[in-house]
């Protein structure tokens, strides 16, 4: 009989070496929805590294940000964050932080699945 998975294993993520440059040199972090994981995942540069924070979302799907908000559509809500920038220079670890997107409302939609947004 096989080992059960260990489902306490920390998520991780693999990428080609020229995209903490690319990210760098575009000044850009990118962020992406996985529904089946059940995921947002946000990745930026970190010096010669890329970094990935993982945040649990129910059925995250469409994602639309600017330098201001972050909104999220999933299957039966949408959730609206704004960008606060007093707060990123008092995350840790000091000095990696040019923003900080905190929940302002979510909108209970039903069932939508929606994938796109603007």
């Amino acid at each position: 009989m096989a080992d059960a998975p260990n489902n306490t294993s920390p998520l991780r993520s693999v990428y080609t070496n020229n995209l903490p440059n690319l990210f760098a040199q575009l000044g850009i972090s990118l962020a992406i929805s996985t529904y089946q994981a059940g995921k947002v995942i946000l990745v930026r540069a970190d010096g010669n590294t890329i970094n990935t924070h993982f945040r649990n979302f129910g059925k995250p799907m469409g994602i639309a940000s600017d330098h201001v908000r972050l909104t999220i559509g999933g299957a039966n809500t949408v959730w609206f964050y704004r960008n606060m920038p007093a707060v990123a220079p008092r995350l840790e670890p000091p000095g990696k932080h040019d923003a900080a997107y905190l929940p302002r409302s979510i909108h209970v939609t039903g069932d939508i699945d929606i994938h796109e947004m603007a």
